[in-house]
């Protein structure tokens, strides 16, 4: 149910730590999903997992491992299809 302008794709190509404070000052943050970058925050959440949905707030925000290596691994594909399915489960 979602299209393009519901989705904004951040390219970390620097490998820099983001800061959530800094996405959610320019972007409006509902979801984020991580493809091997590094996230930050000050605000209180539970410790940050591959494929363990945590809250930021109110915003879910899902770590995967790196587009390259999902393409070539179907676990790790299916662990991250259930990642999604419980952020996104209506």
């Amino acid at each position: 149910g979602f299209g393009p302008t519901d989705v904004a794709f951040v390219n970390n190509v620097s490998g820099a730590t983001t800061r959530f404070e800094t996405l959610s000052d320019t972007l409006q943050t509902n979801y984020i999903l991580s493809f091997a970058s590094r996230l930050d925050t000050d605000m209180p959440h539970d410790k940050f997992t591959l494929y363990n949905p945590v809250l930021v707030g109110t915003v879910p925000v899902v770590f995967s491992q790196s587009l390259a290596v999902l393409d070539g691994d179907q676990e790790q594909k299916k662990l991250l299809w259930g990642a999604l399915q419980r952020v996104f489960k209506k």
